[in-house]
């Protein structure tokens, strides 16, 4: 990944993946301990109150308000008395990459008096709060098990070429390992039921190959670490060459179920490259740590050994209003000040603030410096390990109607000449770094509800997040998802392009993989669907300058490839039909988890012969995508490949999934050759894929004009598909149809985002915008309710629900507000290839550059200033628009359009 990308984040930001406040990842050149971050966790209530510390993956009273596009500048607010009626709302803002100050605003609307205070909570967050360290002589050479030049397995896994999570081949993570990560097999099997386990060196012929210059030992011995994942031996045969000669060990690794060593002599060894060659002999697997190459006589001398990292300060030291901390395994000290009157500090020995007694959190006296002790021998003491300084700023009094403001500041730098002056210029310049909404007069109704999921999906951000040797900060689908993520990770970047282009091509980079990485294809995580190469396809829509992308399109056809199964050792292909699947990678090939249909896949084992229907139409929709771009690179040959591919799909489609009797797109099975057998039905014969996927090749434009109609009444009827908050991920009139499922029973946003854009193509502008204010309206009706951004909204209900700060597969609500109600955007469909867009400067005047190559009509959406009616014209000649807002202009395109739309004063 370009680092040059991620030194564009702050270095002070909302990573936290435990409690609200400001996050500082400690600089690898600044640790003994990768991957460490400094919380500091703003937590303002009020005195003896039962409100309830940030927690970032539960619900606890706070909102992401606001944030500013290069996250410099964002806040929440608290709710301390019911909504509005008294709140706190919490501001942080980067002074540079060493500062930021913190700003917390008091609002009495109650008509008593209130005591207000605020907890400031610091820590150091290690990776592992447990760390393995070794002791060797100076002459020992020591090298990790990841080292390798070769690993191989003789019974290849279908992951070797798209190992999960960004790891390297057999990479696994562990802390009770020398660096924190070991070599095997723990590939987990949970959703891939269809695929054996069995470890490294279970298979004979398990292969690992070193090379390590040294220099000269005269009576060497190996030391290898390991553990045997299973209570049995593993055998291996070991090759040690140096300068042409090859001496052969039969090496017994016995059965250990803790981290232990073998040795294995070397003996005479001189200065060069020196070979090491594992093979297995088959029977018990292994995992190896690390390696020892060293004097036998020294061998005695060669430890690893466990310590628990230190979690409190080495040094916690007041000076005047500023704290100053010092942590050990960490090179830079922190300093927190503060400016308020009345300042206590405590301790909490837990790393979680659950764990104390909330009415003491809430406490301004001395005598609950305990925090954890229970009120009651009813109750235990809890105790996580962990460490938490408090400091509590407290006799904030305010009047009814009154505000209060509090400031606070954290720096790896003194804060001594620090003011509140300065402060309140730091915050304000924050303040305006942030983008107002600027939706037109019709769509202000949904600024506070797409603020809202702005806010959550740019603060939605943690670390540490492991990737292919190295820690990173990671645009979550929420924090509770404390992990990487394929599918919603290209809508996030889809929602982020609006806000900041660079934190979109972050995301991008990131799980585009390149052609010297052999460890996978695309950074993949849960459902593989090739959000990317969408994501990669609107960045170049709304680029100025489209060949600084140019070098991603090797990239997303790398990604494209390895789903078509003809690069990595992918085994997407695995049927004659010409039908695809994921599934030996993953149990949900769509990202909609309890699909009735995928569902009985997964719990009847059935991932070697079915075939979804998703897998082949992201395939389709993905090959016209870049087709198109292989066609503006000049790639003709390409071009060929994807024209043979969509054709061939598309073919699949129709023979062999089509439902006539029910107008849907089926599950095909296949039989043990791979030909195919019948379509999925249930046990009562009734079609298991009517809804959201099957209506997917609606979106790749693969069926045929009657087909077309047939989905497009499945997704219109109200009895079926749509529902009054949206359009429901199974069609409501099925059997398996149930009204409190996770999809199933619910609407999400991701795929009504695909067909909003499918329709555009089809020219269907009325359906397209039905589309889009149905979910500005029933989202923004539960966000100004609850004020939170919930994952889907229930059918039965209308209500939201899970994670309740989700930005991930929701952010199409933002994109919608701006496609029709702000000014300067332009919306298209897939097969509508945008050039260039100008403006005049007062947004009266559109100038755009568009290449449409179907055989039908299609509409764009152009974005203008209020206050006019308009017309289009296109060599001449005045098309036909629809103004859907007071800003937008709908545009229908004829077929096969080609040079320069002209938008203007009527």
């Amino acid at each position: 990944m370009s680092e040059g990308l991620e030194k564009g984040l702050p270095l002070w930001g909302p990573y936290s993946k435990k409690y609200m406040g400001v996050s500082r990842p400690v600089p690898e050149e600044k640790t003994a301990a990768p991957g460490a971050r400094f919380d500091l966790v703003v937590f303002p209530t009020l005195a003896f109150s039962g409100v309830r510390p940030p927690n970032a993956v539960v619900s606890s009273g706070y909102h992401p308000w606001d944030a500013a596009g290069d996250l410099g500048y964002f806040s929440y607010r608290y709710e301390l008395v019911e909504k509005e009626l008294v709140y706190a709302d919490v501001a942080v803002a980067s002074a540079d990459d060493n500062t930021a100050v913190i700003q917390v605003d008091f609002h009495n609307n109650s008509s008593l008096k209130q005591n207000c205070l605020i907890n400031l909570f610091s820590a150091i967050e290690y990776r592992d709060k447990q760390t393995v360290y070794a002791e060797k002589t100076t002459d020992t050479i020591l090298w990790d098990a990841l080292d390798y030049v070769k690993y191989e397995y003789a019974d290849p896994r279908p992951w070797d070429g798209l190992n999960p999570d960004g790891t390297k081949k057999g990479e696994f993570l562990d802390s009770g390992f020398l660096y924190g990560h070991g070599l095997g097999d723990r590939v987990s099997r949970e959703y891939v039921i269809n695929v054996p386990e069995k470890a490294f060196g279970a298979d004979a012929g398990d292969r690992v190959t070193y090379c390590q210059k040294i220099h000269d030992f005269d009576d060497g011995i190996l030391m290898i670490r390991y553990r045997t994942p299973e209570n049995q031996n593993a055998e291996f045969d070991l090759y040690a060459t140096c300068r042409g000669i090859t001496k052969k060990s039969e090496v017994t690794f016995p059965a250990s179920d803790q981290p232990a060593f073998v040795r294995v002599p070397v003996h005479f060894l001189r200065f060069g490259d020196f070979t090491v060659d594992m093979v297995s002999k088959g029977g018990g697997g292994i995992e190896l740590d690390c390696f020892f190459l060293t004097e036998k006589r020294n061998a005695g001398r060669i430890f690893v050994r466990e310590r628990c990292r230190e979690v409190k300060p080495i040094s916690c030291v007041k000076k005047n209003q500023i704290y100053e901390y010092k942590y050990e395994d960490i090179y830079e000290t922190y300093h927190l000040k503060t400016f308020g009157e009345h300042v206590l500090e405590r301790s909490v020995y837990s790393g979680c603030l659950e764990d104390a007694v909330i009415s003491r959190l809430s406490s301004p006296y001395t005598l609950t410096s305990d925090m954890q002790k229970p009120q009651t021998m009813a109750f235990s003491r809890k105790e996580e390990r962990g460490y938490y300084h408090n400091v509590m700023v407290h006799s904030v009094f305010l009047n009814p109607g009154e505000s209060h403001t509090e400031y606070m500041a954290v720096s790896v730098e003194g804060l001594t000449q620090l003011s509140v002056q300065d402060c309140r210029e730091i915050m304000e310049a924050g303040k305006r770094k942030v983008s107002p909404m600027r939706y037109c007069s019709d769509g202000k109704k949904y600024e506070l509800s797409g603020r809202l999921l702005r806010a959550a999906t740019l603060t939605n951000i943690v670390y540490p997040i492991y990737c292919h040797g190295s820690y990173i900060r990671h645009f979550t689908p929420g924090k509770r998802w404390d992990s990487l993520y394929t599918w919603d990770s290209g809508f996030i970047g889809l929602g982020l392009l609006d806000v900041n282009p660079k934190f979109a091509e972050y995301i991008l980079d990131l799980y585009l993989s390149t052609e010297d990485n052999r460890d996978y294809a695309f950074l993949n995580h849960g459902s593989p669907v090739p959000m990317e190469i969408i994501l990669f396809y609107e960045m170049l829509q709304r680029a100025e300058n489209k060949a600084v992308f140019a070098g991603y399109y090797e990239r997303a056809k790398m990604f494209y490839e390895f789903l078509a199964g003809r690069m990595y050792g992918s085994t997407t292909a695995k049927f004659k039909t010409g039908l695809t699947n994921t599934y030996d990678y993953y149990y949900n090939a769509s990202g909609m988890d309890d699909l009735p249909a995928q569902l009985y896949v997964f719990h009847h084992g059935l991932q070697n012969t079915v075939a979804p229907v998703v897998s082949v139409c992201m395939l389709i929709l993905s090959g016209k995508i870049l087709k198109r771009i292989a066609e503006w690179l000049g790639r003709q040959e390409d071009k060929a490949v994807y024209e043979r591919d969509i054709e061939r799909w598309s073919d699949a489609l129709q023979t062999y999934s089509w439902d006539e009797e029910t107008g849907y797109f089926s599950y095909v099975v296949h039989d043990e050759a791979g030909d195919f057998k019948c379509r999925m039905v249930t046990e009562d014969g009734e079609n298991f894929n009517k809804g959201m996927e099957g209506c997917l090749p609606f979106l790749a434009d693969a069926c045929t004009p009657q087909q077309r109609q047939r989905l497009l009444g499945h997704i219109t009827s109200e009895k079926e598909m749509f529902s009054p908050v949206g359009i429901s991920a199974v069609d409501m009139s099925s059997g398996y149809y149930t009204g409190n499922g996770y999809w199933n029973g619910c609407v999400w946003f991701p795929y009504q985002w695909l067909l909003w854009k499918a329709l555009l193509d089809d020219g269907n502008g009325e359906l397209a915008f039905k589309i889009a204010s149905t979910a500005l309206s029933s989202y923004g009706r539960e966000a100004d309710f609850s004020y939170n951004t919930y994952e889907f909204l229930n059918i039965a209900s209308g209500r939201g629900g899970w994670h309740h700060q989700f930005g991930g597969l929701s952010t199409p609500v933002n994109i919608w507000g701006n496609a029709y109600y702000r000014q300067g955007t332009v919306s298209a469909g897939f097969q509508t290839w945008i050039q260039s867009v100008s403006f005049d400067e007062d947004g009266r005047k559109a100038c755009i550059s568009v290449d449409q190559q179907r055989k039908d009509a299609s509409v764009i959406l152009v974005n203008m200033a209020p206050g006019c009616e308009y017309k289009a014209v296109f060599s001449g000649e005045v098309l036909q628009t629809v103004k859907r807002s007071e800003t937008t202009v709908e545009v229908r395109l004829p077929a096969g359009i080609k040079g320069e739309l002209q938008i203007f004063p009527a």
